[in-house]
């Protein structure tokens, strides 16, 4: 299982939102100030080099909540 948390000091966002949109209604939630999603690992959960996968995983988490949130990352 790889947790993602996310915080905001801006109220007019609800970051918990995003983190909906992003990873889905069941893997994640939150108010306009916290949020967090638990995203499975599936297939993946019994690889023993865990580096590569959460590399892999970091680029894809924060390409897709960038884009949720309307920043494009450059490739």
């Amino acid at each position: 299982m790889i947790y993602v948390s996310g915080r905001n000091r801006d109220i007019r966002i609800n970051i918990g939102k995003y983190m909906k949109q992003a990873f889905g209604e069941n893997c994640a939630g939150g108010h306009s100030t916290l949020a967090a999603a638990q995203i499975p690992l599936g297939v993946f959960s019994g690889t023993k080099d865990k580096q590569p996968l959460l590399k892999l995983a970091n680029e894809a988490i924060v390409k897709r909540f960038l884009s949720i949130v309307g920043f494009d990352t450059v490739s």
